[in-house]
């Protein structure tokens, strides 16, 4: 029986969620589905919009159920979430954002996609809104943290990217590091932290030239995709919107 066969994980979920956990064991299934993704995948088109509190509570649900960290949307009140909605309730994948919480160092984090899903420029789409969002308020840099040895190849990739540095945890100080300290990965699968601090604005004239414009007006957004296609997603300014 599934609930059985993820006791381990409702147990996690029970002691990690606090005050937010659902009133029955109901809540964990979406529209009588399982709360894990999905392995089939016939081409079906996404929606990129900004999660409602539902679906907030959902994804820290299946982000530790992948056994990722939830520290952001669990703890800190500025935290943002965007989705890659698919038909039936499910996700394609997510990435976090907060501005308003350490304005001083605006956080970008818990970039997702399923696996069924990667190789199609979703991860890169993600990046993208990233970029665009922060640019939108204004912000010149943003700050991601990292576990470096199980990231290290992604961390190398992203220090040669052209826009995006190592930093120091006393550059950021002791409240934005000392924010790891609540996250249930920490001095487990998270041993050695590195942090970095990304160029807005190279950054988002890097995704703008492979993908072309994304504007954070117009979400939600209507994402056409090929189950094969690994081309980048070109956003267009007047894609349709999907509303649900």
């Amino acid at each position: 029986m599934l609930i059985n066969n993820h006791r381990a994980f409702i147990n996690l979920f029970v002691r990690q969620s606090g005050n937010n956990m659902p009133d029955s064991l109901d809540s964990l299934f979406i529209l009588g589905q399982p709360l894990c993704g999905d392995d089939r995948f016939n081409g079906e088109p996404l929606t990129l919009a900004w999660a409602d509190s539902q679906e907030r509570q959902q994804v820290i649900a299946l982000a530790q159920q992948e056994w990722r960290q939830t520290m952001n949307l669990r703890t800190m009140p500025g935290a943002q979430l965007v989705v890659l909605r698919r038909p039936g309730g499910l996700f394609a994948g997510w990435a976090g954002v907060d501005v308003d919480t350490h304005p001083r160092h605006p956080e970008l984090f818990s970039r997702f996609v399923y696996p069924q899903f990667r190789g199609r420029g979703l991860g890169g789409l993600l990046e993208h809104f990233w970029w665009a969002y922060l640019d939108s308020r204004g912000c010149g840099t943003g700050y991601m943290r990292m576990e470096r040895d199980s990231n290290e190849n992604l961390v190398e990739r992203k220090l040669r990217s052209g826009y995006c540095r190592s930093v120091s945890p006393d550059e950021l100080g002791q409240v934005f590091v000392g924010a790891c300290r609540k996250c249930e990965l920490f001095g487990n699968a998270c041993r050695q932290q590195i942090y970095l601090a990304v160029d807005v604005r190279k950054a988002l004239a890097a995704s703008t030239q492979s993908r072309g414009p994304l504007y954070i007006g117009s979400l939600p957004l209507y994402i056409p995709i090929e189950p094969e296609n690994r081309a980048p997603i070109r956003v267009q300014r007047d894609a349709r919107p999907v509303r649900f």
